[in-house]
């Protein structure tokens, strides 16, 4: 009902018109009244009294009768008139004695009749106010219960009409406006029911349901005015007068609220039945409320007796602890959620490895209500853990090359932890391939324990004849994985393994028994087809599919690490056997090295000094003589040279010093020592490096003179009598520099260039008189390839060859000038002051030589000795000035005496030289960390032997000798 202002108006001017009829009434009662009285009393008491008793009587009359009412107002004439005779007389007594008793009687009714018109005007006035005011307080009070009603109409959740008998809306609240769209006059001047109702059934249902008025609920498909529909839920309700009010509620959310609930929870059922992980409800006590198909089928329970049980009954022992302080502290409100692995145990017995996740569920109030548990099974991938942590520790083992033994070991236990209370044995084929011997110390140790207090005895040997009949020999014959559960079949197998005798036959049950042996897996172990052994494994529960394929993974790796580990020790024997050759052949090469050059060193060094000898010169035969053995000398040892170049090369011990080498020296340096060769073959050397003389290429200067000089030489030896021998060369687009040799000789077939570089490969030349044993071109390709450069060979047969040699271009750098050549120190002054020499040498060739030698240098003093203690007492004796020592002397050799010297505080500043036929770079570098100033191989070059001398024994032998220190010269 809205807001009536015009009857709040019509109740204001009822309240205004009661007003002035009560004001009315006083003025048409009490004035009246009172002349009345005032008339009577003046007209039959004034001559006696005056205006004092009317004016008295008013005064006590008209209080009364207004105070008290009507009563009062008789009480009050009552006094009045009693009262008048009383004042007549004390006012005038004469007056008042003429008056007669009618006459007061008639002024006391006068007075009485004025107090009941005045107390009954008074009456009338008060029960009119009286009336006022509660008909004000119900207005009031019915205006506050039209606000409340009004307010609670228009505020009222639920859509409100109220309609006529005829069904015409007269009013509607807000929620029924704002829930369909119309306004109170679109209902009031429109029948808006076909739109809300298109359909005509439906209609006609509504105006049943109208006219009815059923005291129920009906719900409708009601349409709004923007085109919605609306699920709503009607009720009538029928009032006295005929009216009806219409109560309808919007139940569109509601039904999509509940339709999308009994979706959710035929969605949870769904999925809570049909999920593969296993999923329970469990109350706040832990115990099972509810569980899915899944969850009982893993465990191997009923759902009915899970339902009986609680989680604790299938939990893991050890991990109940755990497991339980992790639901108090959910259940106290520390956390709502957690996840924990833990074991559960299976029906069966079988430990399960699982994932739970719990959840808290809350009811409306906040209070703990249930807890939501979802379980995944991890056993497979524990296993997998295990089993990948397993072959990684068993990898380790390997590659750490700890036995064979420890990492059977390693598998055994490995084996008990993926298959928990599982027992596994280790089984190797002996050498001849006749007996399968149990690894006894592979067994678990409690394992053996309760064995052997089973049969009372240690327990002995194990071992299965492969010859015989029997499960383990086919096994291994047919080198296939054996699995059975079988009882028949498993004591078979532990009969096979407890022997003949019948003691310990009869043990066999027994012993099956006390290992809860329910299951037997038997792995070969094969490699390349040989079986070495096998792994039996053991345990309560029969073996799956996927446990035979875990163990055969690990079987497998087991036979990958047996398998490398015979390759590795094949290897290993095989790399010691090639040391051993390799130090046989350095030994070899070393001991060829001494052996040689010590004769060499005499013949050598006799020879030149016959050739030099200007006291006594020998005549022009003996000096062709003496020339001839020298040339000979000379090219055995340029042999011995290359041989052993060589095995330095093969070996990787060869070093080389690469730095910026200017061309130009290294031309005019080569082509001064093969022009000697060239001369008697009457052969041209045409000298085409102008273009590169100002170049310089990484190189050892060394290596590459030896490298020209062999390519240079071979184009001299293997050429025409008068032919010519080319050195030029370019420079490359990057940054590389060509050195070409060529020849005009007779070429080198196509065939023969495939085998040029290689060792001993003298390409027909071995029938010629060109002496040489075919490594020249080994060594030079090789040199050449160690410093970073390349070799090419382009030859014609019947034209000649070309050798190019590719090295990379480098900055010319500024090259610091070099001293004297070595045979021209030999023209150098000796020292003036008479100095003492040293010289310790088993040989007496050598030692001869040596002494021939130094009686050049007349200012030294030689003293000698044939053994290196008979030399260090001459040391300590006389403190000679240099000391010379051959290193392989008989008892204490060079090494071992030069480093006594150089413990010795009288010997230890003298310069210590050796001179030794052992020239591989291991002895040399043998010898200088020993402590020797400078390493001198045999045989002796004259001239350089003098300059060394002469150098070490200079001015300052200790300055001289710490900048010689570490290096060697062949002398």
């Amino acid at each position: 009902m809205s807001e009536n202002t015009p009857e709040r108006r019509r109740l204001l001017r009822y309240a205004q018109d009661v007003q002035t009829l009560r004001s009315r009434w006083v003025q048409l009662l009490l004035v009246p009244a009172l002349l009345t009285i005032y008339v009577l009393a003046y007209a039959l008491l004034y001559p006696w009294l005056g205006v004092r008793g009317e004016a008295i009587g008013l005064v006590l009359l008209l209080p009364l009768a207004w105070l008290w009412g009507r009563r009062a107002g008789v009480l009050a004439g009552i006094l009045v008139g009693s009262l008048n005779p009383l004042l007549a007389y004390l006012g005038d007594p004469d007056a008042a004695s003429t008056i007669s008793s009618a006459q007061w009687v008639a002024t006391l009714v006068a007075w009485v009749i004025g107090g009941v018109v005045l107390g009954q005007v008074r009456n009338v006035h008060a029960k009119a106010q009286r009336e006022l005011q509660e008909r004000l307080r119900a207005e009031a009070a019915a205006q506050q219960q039209e606000t409340t009603l009004q307010t609670v109409f228009d505020t009222m959740p639920l859509a409100l009409a109220i309609y006529d008998p005829q069904g015409r809306v007269t009013t509607i609240n807000r929620e029924l406006e704002t829930t369909l769209g119309w306004t109170l006059q679109e209902w009031q001047t429109q029948n808006l029911l076909p739109k809300c109702y298109p359909d005509p059934e439906q209609r006609q249902a509504v105006l049943d349901f109208m006219a009815e008025a059923p005291s129920e609920w009906r719900d409708f498909q009601t349409r709004t005015k923007d085109g919605r529909v609306l699920e709503t839920s009607w009720h009538n309700l029928r009032l006295p007068d005929g009216r009806i009010i219409g109560l309808g509620q919007d139940m569109t959310a509601r039904r999509q609220a509940e339709a999308a609930r009994r979706a959710s929870e035929a969605r949870y059922r769904a999925i809570f039945a049909n999920a593969p992980l296993g999923v329970a409800r469990v109350d706040l006590e832990a115990n099972f409320l509810e569980v899915n198909r899944a969850l009982a089928e893993f465990l191997g329970y009923s759902r009915d007796e899970l339902l009986r049980s609680g989680v604790a009954a299938v939990t893991h022992p050890e991990d109940l602890p755990r497991s339980q302080a992790q639901f108090q502290a959910l259940v106290a409100g520390d956390h709502e959620s957690y996840q924990l692995e833990k074991r559960f145990r299976r029906k069966d017995g079988v430990t399960v490895w699982v994932q739970l996740a719990v959840a808290l569920v809350r009811d409306a109030a906040g209070t703990p209500d249930f807890a939501f548990a979802v379980v995944a099974d991890l056993t497979a991938r524990k296993q997998q853990e295990v089993e990948l942590q397993l072959i990684a520790t068993l990898n380790n083992a390997a590659n750490e090359g700890r036995p064979l033994r420890d990492i059977l070991h390693l598998l055994t236990r490995g084996l008990k932890d993926l298959y928990g209370g599982t027992n596994a044995a280790v089984f190797l084929v002996n050498e001849d391939q006749s007996q399968l011997v149990l690894q006894k110390d592979l067994l678990p140790t409690a394992m053996v324990a309760r064995i052997e207090q089973l049969v009372g005895r240690a327990l002995p040997k194990v071992s299965i004849s492969l010859d015989q009949p029997g499960l383990y020999a086919e096994i291994l014959r047919e080198q296939r994985p054996y699995t059975t559960a079988d009882q028949a079949r498993i004591e078979q197998l532990m009969r096979e393994l407890a022997g003949p005798r019948r003691v310990q036959q009869a043990l066999v049950p027994k012993v099956r028994k006390l290992l809860g042996v329910q299951a037997v897996l038997s792995m070969p172990l094969v490699v390349d087809g040989v079986a070495l052994g096998l792994v039996d494994v053991s345990r309560q529960e029969p073996f799956a599919d996927s446990d035979m394929e875990r163990i055969a993974v690990l079987a497998e790796q087991v036979t990958t690490i047996l398998y490398r580990q015979q390759a590795e020790l094949a290897l290993l024997q095989a790399k010691e056997e090639a040391e051993q050759a390799n130090r046989a052949k350095s030994e070899f090469l070393s001991r060829m090295s001494h052996e040689l050059r010590t004769p060499l060193t005499a013949i050598l060094g006799f020879a030149q000094l016959l050739v030099e000898d200007v006291a006594e010169p020998l005549s022009a035969e003996q000096h062709d003589s003496a020339q001839h053995i020298r040339r000979a000398g000379d090219h055995l040892q340029h042999l011995i040279e290359e041989v052993l170049d060589l095995a330095r090369i093969e070996a990787g011990r060869l070093q080389l010093d690469l730095r910026p080498v200017p061309l130009a020296r290294a031309f005019d340096e080569v082509l001064a020592l093969v022009a000697p060769l060239a001369t008697p073959q009457q052969i041209e050397l045409v000298d085409q490096t102008a273009s590169l003389r100002e170049l310089a290429v990484q190189a050892d200067p060394h290596r590459l003179q030896q490298t020209l000089l062999n390519l240079l030489t071979n184009a001299i030896k293997y050429n025409y009598r008068e032919g010519r021998v080319t050195l030029t060369g370019h420079v490359g687009a990057t940054s590389q520099v060509s050195l070409r040799v060529k020849d005009t000789g007779p070429g080198i077939a196509e065939e023969q260039q495939a085998v040029l570089f290689e060792p001993f490969q003298r390409l027909g030349a071995e029938r010629t008189e060109v002496e040489g044993l075919g490594i020249g071109l080994a060594i030079t390709k090789r040199l050449v390839d160690l410093m970073d450069g390349s070799i090419t060979v382009e030859s014609e047969v019947g034209k000649g060859s070309c050798f190019t040699v590719t090295l990379p271009q480098v900055a010319l750098a500024t090259v610091p000038a070099e001293g004297p050549d070595a045979a021209g120190a030999t023209a150098a002054a000796p020292p003036p002051a008479t100095k003492t020499v040293l010289y310790v040498e088993d040989n007496p060739a050598t030692l001869a030589l040596v002494e021939r030698i130094l009686q050049q240098r007349p200012q030294l003093q030689l003293r000698t000795a044939l053994q290196a203690r008979m030399g260090l007492e001459l040391a300590q004796a006389h403190r000679p000035d240099l000391i010379i020592l051959d290193v392989n002397l008989p008892g204490m050799d060079g090494i071992a005496a030069v480093q006594w010297l150089r413990q010795q505080p009288l010997t230890r500043d003298i310069p210590v030289l050796a001179l030794s036929a052992r020239a591989m770079p291991q002895d040399i570098a043998r010898g200088l960390a020993a402590g020797f100033d400078q390493y001198l191989t045999k045989p002796i070059d004259v001239p350089s032997f003098l300059a060394v001398i002469d150098q070490v024994l200079g001015p300052d032998p200790a300055h001289s000798r710490s900048l010689q220190h570490n290096e060697h010269a062949p002398v």
